[in-house]
């Protein structure tokens, strides 16, 4: 039973993940441009992927085994070795980058706006209605659309706010 439960769980991260990488889910990927410090982070979908995939293997196949006890099933072994691959994109993001640049909108969002920008995109995706949310999940074009009106707006305010002391 608490495989199967497992089983579920992973199912429904590894569907997310999927979500996330095709680029159809946006919103986890929007909370990486949210915080502040001296670095950004990026956000790694690769290593969500495989870790799920992994979990999604090892679980099926722990599943798979109790329900039929005289077959094997290489899955366990499938799902370790994605594992080791999310371990590897964990401690190695720099060499994930280069090769893996999925989901797409996130990579050509991050060439053409600057980093004040990306975090202002983010905060006003909290403010989107869930309808809203559901037709920029759904199309790229549209969310761009979104993000260059939000840019043109941080470069009015910028702009603005430019020549005026801070007030007390």
């Amino acid at each position: 039973m608490l495989a199967a439960v497992w089983f579920i769980l992973s199912g429904i991260f590894l569907s997310r993940s999927i979500l996330i990488t095709l680029g159809l889910l946006k919103g986890p990927v929007l909370r990486a441009f949210e915080r502040y410090g001296d670095e950004e982070g990026d956000y790694n979908s690769l290593l969500y992927l495989l870790f799920w995939m992994g979990m999604f293997s090892v679980m099926s196949g722990l599943w798979l085994a109790r329900l039929s006890r005289n077959v094997f099933f290489p899955m366990e072994f499938i799902g370790v070795v994605l594992l080791i691959g999310s371990a590897f994109a964990y401690r190695k993001p720099h060499i994930v980058e280069r090769i893996f640049h999925y989901p797409v909108w996130y990579y050509e969002l991050k060439e053409r706006t600057s980093r004040s920008e990306r975090r202002r995109i983010a905060y006003m995706w909290l403010h989107i209605s869930r309808k809203g949310k559901l037709i920029y999940n759904s199309s790229d074009f549209a969310f761009n659309q979104w993000a260059d009106l939000i840019i043109v707006s941080t470069i009015y305010i910028d702009n603005d706010t430019e020549g005026q002391s801070p007030s007390p």
